[in-house]
């Protein structure tokens, strides 16, 4: 059941997940803009590194499901009458760029909300999908 599937590409696609979050959100790139968009701040001090680390241990394991379950995926190919691979991660983004949009529909979030995330979610799963179809076995 789990023979074609490479824990460590998992492991490095979850990691590059993280670490993309967290220069994406960083006011390297668009940390300023997603302040400005969701009115949070981060204070720098001792207590926001504890909860950044304790948030990045967090994201890291549910990355390892989303890629999990995408490896899945990917080691199956088009056995079966299944979806193609890219197929699958095409769905999913469209799935979560959906699922970015409800806030800005519902809740009244600006556009820019949605292209912040959406543009995070689609090059962190790209990446991972990159990493798991190419990571030498």
């Amino acid at each position: 059941m789990f023979e074609n599937i490479n824990e460590v590409a998992i492991l490095v696609s979850a990691i590059f997940a993280v670490a993309l979050g967290n220069i994406w959100y960083s006011p390297m790139l668009f940390g300023n803009t997603w302040a400005k968009i969701t009115g949070g701040q981060p204070t720098g001090n001792q207590e926001d590194s504890k909860e950044l680390f304790y948030t990045a241990v967090k994201g890291i394991l549910v990355y390892i499901v989303v890629f999990f379950i995408l490896s899945k995926f990917i080691s199956t190919g088009n056995e079966n009458g299944t979806i193609s691979q890219f197929g699958f991660l095409c769905t999913l983004i469209i799935f979560l760029w959906a699922h970015i949009l409800t806030p800005v529909i519902w809740e009244k979030k600006p556009f820019s909300y949605f292209l912040l995330h959406a543009g995070y979610f689609a090059i962190a799963l790209l990446g991972g999908f990159g990493i798991i179809s190419y990571w030498p076995w």
